[in-house]
């Protein structure tokens, strides 16, 4: 499965606009149906969920990926929704570790702050707080 999720996200980051709307198209429909099923939206996410965010994240961020953004900002909300909706009910490792904070949703705030404040260093922790809330 990481070959999938790592190629797919791979094809959202090349800057071809062909490449680049199949693979978020991909990511947008592998989302869709992994959150369809809940014996396996915990255990693929627990896994994905960091690397499919952040790059999902980079790609939005970048200009040269202007052309999908309409796509690439419904994709972040599928991934918010996920843990608004608590369809993730183990925790979210990153790097083979599970986090240590009180739940996803703290867990996934952080992350939001961090990757903001860290693609924006114009703006201060206080206004990205308020953002990401």
């Amino acid at each position: 499965m990481s070959t999938i999720v790592h190629t797919v996200l791979f094809a959202m980051k090349h800057t071809k606009l062909e490449v680049m709307e199949i693979g978020l198209k991909s990511v947008w429909d592998l989302n869709d149906r992994i959150a369809s099923q809940p014996q396996v939206c915990s255990l693929f996410y627990q896994h994905f969920y960091p690397t499919i965010l952040r790059d999902t994240f980079q790609v939005m961020t970048d200009l040269r990926h202007l052309a999908g953004f309409k796509l690439q900002v419904k994709i972040i909300m599928q991934l918010i929704q996920l843990i608004e909706f608590n369809k993730i009910t183990v925790p979210i490792s990153i790097n083979g570790q599970p986090h240590n904070l009180e739940s996803n949703k703290a867990f996934v705030l952080q992350l939001l702050n961090s990757d903001i404040l860290e693609a924006f260093p114009n703006l201060n922790a206080q206004q990205v707080e308020a953002y990401v809330l």
